[in-house]
């Protein structure tokens, strides 16, 4: 068995205090296997460690890495995920016909890449009055958008030293102490374009009335700089 991901995690560990490795297999690993994944955390942390394992059949292969907020996703469950994300992409306003599927199905499998995902996960610490307070991240932004396990989406606010502060731009009730949370990348922004004409849509931009996705021209970001005294005149 091959051992993927590693590199991504070079560098990254400088300190002395102890890691926790938790690792998640589809099946129990073999001692040979363990031993070599054991080395290869040793070379690529360059510090100690605590090795937990779990086993989770519904993984179906490969294995799940999480070394602090860094997880390392090699499972074949995984793989099927990013796979069927293709898919839906690429039939989104579509007629829903066998054909149709069909062709999707086979271009993307044709150019499809199996790679390892790396991603950086928080987890909810306590939630309560619209604020959540996550643990892990450090490498979100002031103004970040992240994305709740229940889909759920908040805006950082403030970054302590053990903690990070998330502003929740919907309901908390299915929001619970140990969630994922998830970094985009991306501000709080909007849609914009001719296509909102006549829709029903929430503070966001997302559809409230039934009548399918909206394609907007672009994408606005709700706070900017303020034009000029000059610009605003008429």
């Amino acid at each position: 068995m091959s051992i993927y991901g590693y590199a991504a995690l070079k560098g990254e560990s400088g300190s002395d205090t102890d890691l926790v490795v938790e690792v998640i297999s589809a099946t129990t690993l073999g001692h040979e296997d363990l031993k070599k994944l054991r080395r290869k955390l040793t070379e690529s942390l360059k510090q100690s460690y605590t090795l937990n394992q779990e086993v989770d059949p519904t993984l179906i292969g490969g294995m799940i890495i999480r070394i602090g907020d860094k997880v390392i996703d090699a499972s074949v469950r995984g793989r099927l995920a990013a796979l069927q994300e293709k898919l839906l992409s690429a039939t989104e306003g579509q007629a829903a016909s066998l054909d149709c599927l069909a062709e999707a199905i086979e271009k993307n499998l044709n150019k499809a890449e199996f790679r390892t995902e790396v991603a950086e996960i928080g987890w909810v610490r306590d939630v309560g009055d619209g604020v959540a307070r996550v643990q892990g991240l450090g490498s979100a932004m002031v103004g970040e958008i992240l994305e709740f396990s229940s889909g759920t989406l908040g805006q950082v606010l403030n970054l302590d030293t053990d903690h990070i502060g998330v502003v929740l731009l919907g309901v908390d009730d299915h929001i619970k102490e140990g969630d994922h949370v998830h970094r985009t990348g991306r501000v709080v922004e909007v849609p914009v374009g001719m296509a909102l004409l006549g829709r029903v849509v929430d503070a966001l931009g997302r559809p409230l009335d039934d009548r399918g996705p909206i394609k907007p021209e672009g994408f606005r970001p709700v706070e900017g700089p303020a034009p000029g005294v000059v610009d605003r005149q008429p």
